[in-house]
């Protein structure tokens, strides 16, 4: 399993991206993916407030062969 999140902070404008990410293999053929995108800002002004309503989350089933 790989746990990863990465982070923006911006002092200057108290806003943020976050984007967390979890993968893990099932098997030697079968992984799976779940994460999001995560935008938080006082002000819909801030570069990352902006983006707000486009917080999303995310998965997915890979199969390799």
């Amino acid at each position: 399993m790989t746990v990863a999140l990465f982070t923006f902070y911006s002092p200057s404008a108290n806003d943020a991206y976050l984007r967390p990410h979890v993968k893990y293999k099932m098997s030697d053929n079968w992984t799976i993916d779940i994460g999001g995108n995560i935008f938080l800002g006082e002000t819909k002004k801030s570069f990352f407030g902006q983006f707000q309503k486009t917080t999303n989350v995310y998965a997915g089933i890979r199969w390799n062969f």
